[in-house]
């Protein structure tokens, strides 16, 4: 319920349609119809982790996966790298198989 309501905060302002995968042991924030404001979508990621880390009462880092509107959400301990695996290319698999249990969440 309480990311229903997120979802529709979201749509609401224009921000596209909010889905949540989970993939293994990582969760995957799946945004549609998203406004481009930049090439790299942080805005969007930084929104996401405002939000994230107020529903879930806990630091989260929010950072793009890939060019589709998917963004994964981690631990702050391991958001430079994870930030560092996507610019050098690699794909949502490969950081999500490179995460050990502890970084997601």
């Amino acid at each position: 319920e309480v990311m229903g309501h997120a979802a529709s905060t979201l749509a609401l302002f224009g921000w596209g349609k909010l889905s949540i995968e989970r993939w293994g042991d990582a969760l995957i924030a799946t945004m549609s119809n998203l406004p481009l404001l930049n090439d790299s979508q942080l805005g969007v990621a930084a929104l996401l982790g405002g939000m994230f880390t107020y529903l879930m009462g806990d630091e989260v880092i929010t950072l793009p996966a890939d060019q589709n509107g998917r963004f994964i959400l981690v631990s702050p301990d391991v958001a430079e790298q994870v930030w560092e695996w996507y610019t050098n290319g690699d794909s949502i698999e490969s950081m999500v198989r490179r995460l050990g249990p502890s970084a997601r969440l």
